[in-house]
């Protein structure tokens, strides 16, 4: 396990490690004892703590609600619970991320992602608050630039999500600007994944297509909590448990359900 690997490195920049999760306390020693986890796993009876930071999974808490049977559920499950099925007992789950605590208990950063099996890597979480030895850089440079890019981190498996910083040096005379001047000379960057055949290599474009494509998602991600508030108020107004009307009851794990989809 990578945090486990990296305790050290941790403790020596000053910084602790704790676990907080939704599982009682003799699944986390059983776990912590088959894997060798040194640092601590706290048991969160209740989700208590994981309600107080505003990360309950909201979507695997429908799973034992009244639209536990809703098609439209189906979606939301496999992108931010389970893609190979869930159950009532996942009710309680945190959304996964980190947060960065100074020594007084304040959150200082927190990282987290839409897709569930995604992770900002140890490396990346560092390069991103300041404290990180990226992996040595690679220098380009071209007839108005010098660029040198440095990644967070020198391997990567699927799910998780690193960090490339560039360092950027314009020649005498030359200066670059933000996305959206105008009348001046656009600068792409692309990224070419190396692969063992290269027939198979890929190519990522950071200039304006992906700016396209990243308006679209984030078109996608509104829709989707559109859809996500009208199931929200229809919550609402449905019959407590009691037989008593909810009809406008605020529900703020509902406004966090929205929150968490936009």
């Amino acid at each position: 396990m990578e945090l486990q690997g990296r305790v050290k490195e941790l403790k020596d920049k000053g910084l602790g490690l704790a676990v907080i999760s939704y599982d009682p306390p003799e699944i986390l020693t059983a776990f912590s004892k088959q894997h060798g986890i040194a640092f601590p796993m706290l048991s969160d009876v209740g989700s208590e703590t994981i309600k107080r930071y505003g990360i309950l999974n909201t979507v695997a808490m429908e799973l034992t609600g009244p639209n536990a049977k809703d098609p439209a559920l189906t979606d939301d499950i496999k992108t931010y619970v389970s893609v190979v099925g869930a159950n009532p007992r996942m009710a309680g789950i945190a959304f996964p991320g980190t947060f960065i605590l100074d020594r007084s208990g304040r959150v200082k950063s927190r990282f987290f992602e839409d897709f569930y099996i995604t992770r900002n890597t140890v490396s990346s979480i560092l390069a991103r608050t300041g404290t990180g030895n990226p992996v040595a850089g690679t220098k380009i440079s071209t007839e108005r630039l010098d660029v040198t890019a440095y990644p967070s981190d020198a391997a990567i498996a699927p799910g998780n999500r690193i960090t490339l910083t560039f360092d950027i040096v314009p020649h005498r005379g030359v200066h670059v600007y933000a996305p959206g001047a105008s009348s001046y000379r656009v600068i792409a960057i692309k990224l070419r994944v190396a692969v063992a055949d290269p027939r198979a290599a890929d190519e990522v474009s950071l200039g304006p297509d992906l700016l396209l494509q990243a308006a679209e998602r984030a078109r996608a991600r509104l829709r989707k909590a559109v859809h996500a508030l009208a199931r929200c108020r229809a919550g609402r107004n449905a019959a407590g448990a009691d037989g008593t009307s909810r009809q406008g009851v605020a529900d703020p794990q509902c406004d966090a359900r929205v929150s968490s989809v936009r």
